[in-house]
């Protein structure tokens, strides 16, 4: 007999989560998105504004830059523009001003509240003007490339702008920290929505990738441009690729895309052979000039140690893991207590740092990110680097016979050079100090005397104790050439193209699926310039943070009705109550609107299956 998922566990306790998190059942949940879709974003939008800490930095930001209070109280404040632009978000999938006024339009007092909009705003008529207000001080306390954005400017006016606006590079940066913090705590106000069990459950495998938010208006290079043209009223924006560290300034036309690079940080699955048992929430987002990737990683990983969310393991592509440089990422990671996955470039394959301490009795070299004792045959040291050279000399071949042939005599040889060289490898003992330093134990059973299988040559192999441990800094060793953190910016926890870091670096999928999602043009569609015509860099992020949350909060849903579920379940019935009811021509749900003010008890009341399915 098959044995239970594990989610299937979770059935009893999944209506719970359901009615902790969302204040209502799988079933009203989804009768209320059929019927007022409006009204239930709102209420979503309402407890993330509110967990998430939105209205006091806000205001906090507004006190600063306004001390002496004045002026008139607005009809709509920049809270209530962020939450709308969120619901907006919610139920169309975009952050048009205009599709959120009309939005509002039909609205409740009840929902006016939990957004903060003064209902008085109907009387004048101008739900439209009071929204685009909002938005714009919202713009003036988060907008690190401000600036003029009616017309296109020509280069001239685009180098008066840069000297008006961009003069105080202080102002600059701490508009650059309001933007990040207020993206990641919308962040944060999903993740605390996340029952405090399921938070738990997730124990830190992370995976960190970056995509474009394509903009509207291309321009050319501002280096090549003459008198006649002009730059794009998004500027501030570059031009993305998807090689390297995603810089298209010098790329051909056709490959590269105009808009603003989105980080995002995703929680993974616990290893490779755990089960989901928890939603795979994005926890950080950062946002800048394509190409300008330098630091984002220590970023992530502060931005998630502020905000309480525990990182153990960090996976990445090769613009991050090795790409960035040691203190920028792999430093941090180390003095963390983190793991590091990743992938190299072929340039990069071999010996990549070596250690010998002071007294002699330890001398080692790290290959392929992991740590071996130099008596190791060379031939397995350049293992990878000879498999990576084999490759790219098969790909020059004409005769597709010649080249299958070998490429298969290559993948026997590496295949041979990997099993022989796995009994040589130091294993990490713990993690990392805080210093970067860590323990490792030398490998046992080797006999006395090896002999290499490819050269036949008997070498010595003296181990010279249990343990060694290998410093932060290596910097003493001049054949590291004066990098004395190469060990951390090329070290990983498994050993490379192993089985167990196979399937480690396979989790990286999981953030590789979450920039498709928030593209989807059916959810967020944030691949889409024509879902936000807000102008400005500012508009790209806020609209990239808010597709981030919105997709958290599908991700829950999705968990909890995987959970739910009383028949096989597939996209084709996943939001149809019948899947999550029992077979009752009517289904009891319970009133949501009703509060803690009311003098009776919440009312119940049927819902007959015609009114469903209508």
């Amino acid at each position: 007999m098959t044995a239970p998922k594990a989610k299937h566990h979770d059935f009893e306790k999944a209506e719970r989560w359901m009615q902790d998190s969302f204040g209502m059942s799988m079933l009203m949940y989804l009768k209320m998105g059929k019927r007022d879709a409006f009204h239930r974003a709102v209420r979503e939008t309402s407890k993330v504004i509110a967990l998430g800490g939105i209205e006091e930095l806000l205001e906090q930001y507004w006190l600063e830059d306004h001390p002496s209070r004045r002026g008139r109280r607005a009809y709509m404040s920049t809270t209530s523009a962020l939450a709308l632009m969120f619901v907006t978000m919610r139920v169309k999938g975009t952050v048009s001003i205009r599709t959120g006024a009309d939005l509002l339009v039909d609205s409740t007092d009840e929902e006016l509240e939990m957004l903060g909009i003064d209902p008085s705003l109907f009387e004048r008529g101008d739900l439209y003007d009071a929204y685009w207000r909002a938005v714009h001080r919202l713009k003036d306390l988060l907008d690190r490339d401000p600036g003029p954005r009616w017309v296109r400017p020509s280069p001239a006016r685009l180098a008066e702008i840069k000297a008006e606006f961009y003069s105080d590079p202080d102002r600059l940066e701490l508009l650059e920290g309001r933007m990040m913090t207020i993206c990641n705590q919308l962040l944060q106000g999903t993740w605390l929505l996340l029952p405090k069990e399921l938070r738990g459950r997730m124990g830190g495998t992370a995976a960190i990738d970056a995509t474009v938010i394509p903009v509207s208006g291309m321009q050319k290079n501002l280096d090549k441009m003459t008198g006649d043209d002009t730059a794009s009223v998004n500027y501030g924006c570059g031009f993305y690729i998807r090689e390297g560290d995603h810089d298209g300034t010098n790329s051909a036309p056709g490959k590269r895309i105009f808009g603003r690079e989105a980080e995002f940080g995703t929680l993974t699955r616990n290893s490779p052979g755990a089960d989901i048992d928890a939603p795979l929430f994005i926890i950080w987002f950062g946002g800048h000039k394509p190409g300008e990737v330098a630091g984002q990683g220590k970023r992530f990983l502060d931005s998630c140690n502020e905000r309480g969310i525990p990182i153990t393991t960090v996976i990445a592509d090769r613009a991050y893991l090795p790409g960035a440089k040691s203190e920028d990422f792999q430093l941090p990671i180390a003095t963390n207590g983190a793991n590091a996955v990743m992938d190299y470039p072929h340039d990069r394959l071999g010996i990549q740092a070596y250690y010998a301490s002071k007294d002699g009795k330890h001398s080692l070299v790290m290959c392929d990110g992991s740590w071996y004792p130099a008596f190791m045959p060379e031939t397995l040291k350049l293992a990878e680097r000879t498999w990576a050279e084999t490759r790219n000399a098969a790909s020059t071949m004409t005769n597709p016979v010649a080249r299958e042939a070998t490429l298969a005599a290559g993948h026997d040889l590496v295949t041979k050079r990997r099993q022989q060289r796995a009994k040589y490898r130091l294993k990490p003992r713990g993690r990392h100090n805080a210093d970067g330093s860590r323990q490792y134990f030398y490998p046992t059973g080797l006999d006395s005397i090896d002999f290499d299988s490819t050269t036949g040559e008997q070498f010595d192999t003296p181990i010279p104790g249990k343990t060694v441990k290998i410093p932060g800094s290596l910097v003493t060793d001049k054949r590291n050439n004066g990098d004395g953190t190469k060990h951390l910016k090329f070290g990983q926890e498994f050993e490379y193209k192993s089985e167990e870091w196979r399937g480690w670096y396979g989790l990286r999928n999981t953030i590789e699926s979450v920039n498709s999602r928030v593209k989807d043009p059916q959810a967020e569609g944030l691949h889409d310039p024509l879902n936000r015509r807000g102008r400005g860099p500012w508009f790209a992020e806020i609209a990239a943070a808010l597709a981030a949350a919105s997709q958290n909060l599908r991700r829950l849903i999705h968990f909890l009705q995987d959970r739910l579920a009383l028949k096989r379940m597939s996209a084709k019935n996943r939001n149809h109550w019948m899947t999550y009811a029992k077979q009752n021509p009517n289904v009891r749900v319970e009133q949501p609107d009703a509060t803690e003010a009311d003098s009776e008890p919440p009312e119940y009341y049927l819902i007959p299956i015609d009114e469903i399915l209508g």
